[in-house]
């Protein structure tokens, strides 16, 4: 669960961290909430159209264990396949 620090916040789970990164946001740091806001759609769109398959493949691991909403619940079209 991330920890807010007045306007930023600071990643504390292995999950989140990942998602974060994919999507090009430093980990290491605090974020501001439009850089959390950048990294995380910017992961969405890679697992939306399929760009990361292994990406897709860590999310679904996420997602069998219940960390995780349905990747197909990301996608408005439904066209992720695992």
């Amino acid at each position: 669960m991330a920890i807010r620090l007045n306007t930023k916040i600071k990643l504390t789970t292995k999950e989140e961290k990942l998602f974060v990164e994919a999507g090009g946001g430093d980990v290491e740091n605090t974020l501001s909430q439009e850089g959390l806001a950048t990294a995380l759609t910017n992961t969405i769109g890679q697992l939306a159209e399929r760009r990361s398959p292994i990406l897709i493949k860590l999310y679904r691991q996420y997602e069998e264990i219940g960390k995780v909403p349905s990747l197909e619940s990301l996608s408005s079209t439904n066209t992720i396949e695992s």
